[in-house]
């Protein structure tokens, strides 16, 4: 957003960080502490590339990057789920998914697990490259004009790859994120809506990197709470209702 494009292939790069964390948790047979941190690696560097790559074809020929980000969701999304359901799925049981892949995130409160550092890290370290680097600085630059960054110096073809690829890497951990965090396995159904819900979580506090975890936090007590709320008779799809309100 900050550099003048629109990301909307989350889902698709979340799926696409599933993959390489399945892929590296079943096949790999290292111990957690090596898994964990390679598992972010590759799936930081697969979702990197392939946003990378759009971001390429935006520079190159001036491709429109929401249409490409988004049909690509479609494609991605269907990888996962022949992968899941075919050769990586587990066998004998009711429901599609995988074998449990080893996590050293264990759980501190209820279903909260120490991934939440993750995302933490995460936040200051993109507040810090987006304020306080020279090349996010030509980032936002970008994003305020081609012309004004073109007068300036700056590389735009450079600046729409790298912008698109680190948000791709960064989508493509989330998926990591929710493997490694709860589920500890890949279900049908995963990565759901949760890319979706970037969307409202960063534009509500105006593309802020140091306020998104209270518009994330706010988004997560709405989709909870409506769950929480099925007992009563309450629809669970009330809490996307809300959010769209």
């Amino acid at each position: 957003f900050r550099s003048g494009l629109w990301n909307l292939g989350a889902v698709g790069q979340m799926a696409v960080g599933l993959i390489a964390t399945a892929g590296g948790g079943l096949f790999l047979n290292f111990s957690p502490f090596l898994t964990l941190p390679l598992s972010y690696i590759l799936s930081f560097f697969a979702g990197f590339s392939i946003a990378g790559a759009i971001g390429w074809l935006k520079a190159k020929w001036d491709v429109n990057e929401m249409f490409l980000t988004l049909m690509s969701s479609f494609i991605l999304v269907a990888v996962l789920t022949y992968l899941i359901s075919s050769p990586w799925g587990e066998e004998g049981v009711a429901k599609t998914t995988t074998a449990i892949m080893p996590t050293l995130f264990h759980y501190v409160y209820s279903q909260l697990t120490l991934v939440i550092i993750v995302p933490l890290v995460l936040i200051a370290i993109i507040y810090i490259f987006l304020n306080k680097t020279t090349l996010g600085y030509e980032l936002k630059v970008v994003g305020s004009g081609k012309e004004i960054a073109r007068n300036q110096g700056i590389n735009i073809t450079r600046a729409l790859i790298l912008s698109l690829a680190l948000s791709g890497g960064i989508c493509a951990l989330a998926g990591t994120g929710q493997v490694l965090g709860d589920m500890t396995r890949v279900i049908e159904g995963m990565p759901g809506n949760f890319g979706f819900y970037a969307f409202p979580g960063s534009l509500m506090v105006s593309n802020r990197p140091e306020l998104v975890f209270f518009s994330s936090f706010f988004l997560t007590v709405i989709l909870m709470g409506s769950l929480g709320l099925t007992s009563l008779g309450i629809n669970p799809r009330f809490g996307e209702a809300m959010i769209g309100l």
